[in-house]
């Protein structure tokens, strides 16, 4: 969690969140408290809705 995170993690997680509010997109924390937060957590701590798709590589493209 952000919170339990150590200095090098933290520093990280805010590089991406500036990173994702440059590009305006929306930052939602979610508690670990919550049964949200806590399923979130379970499945690696950190999401995103995306628009478009994301391809791994030109082959796979249609």
């Amino acid at each position: 969690t952000l919170r339990d995170a150590d200095e090098a993690q933290r520093l990280k997680l805010e590089e991406l969140m500036r990173g994702v509010e440059k590009r305006q997109a929306a930052i939602t924390v979610v508690s670990t408290e919550h049964e949200a937060g806590f399923k979130l957590l379970s499945l690696g701590g950190i999401a995103a809705l995306l628009r478009f798709p994301i391809y791994r590589d030109a082959t796979t493209q249609s």
